[in-house]
């Protein structure tokens, strides 16, 4: 079977930032690993993550209009997501 890996650049100032971040993985991993995974997408920094720390919920939840909560919903979509996703638990 094949496999599809995928990255997300966190927190990233911006979109340039985010994909020059990714640029040097990318460069790195097929270097070294002979491949790169696929680049899912990139959440913003923005002070809906550091709330959502200080209150102990998902900045999805807390804040799901925020710019990382629109990131976090945009990258939900990835379609190997769905593949990975059972109604066993991973740990038992």
């Amino acid at each position: 079977a094949h496999l599809r890996a995928g990255m997300v650049v966190n927190r990233a100032a911006d979109r340039a930032q985010a994909l020059d971040a990714w640029g040097r993985f990318e460069a790195a991993a097929k270097r070294f690993l002979g491949q790169a995974p696929e680049l899912v997408g990139w959440v913003p920094q923005d002070e809906a993550v550091g709330e959502s720390v200080q209150r102990r919920q998902p900045v999805s939840v807390l804040r799901p209009e925020s710019p990382s909560g629109r990131a976090l919903r945009s990258l939900a979509g990835w379609g190997p997501i769905d593949h990975a996703r059972t109604t066993t638990p991973f740990y038992e």
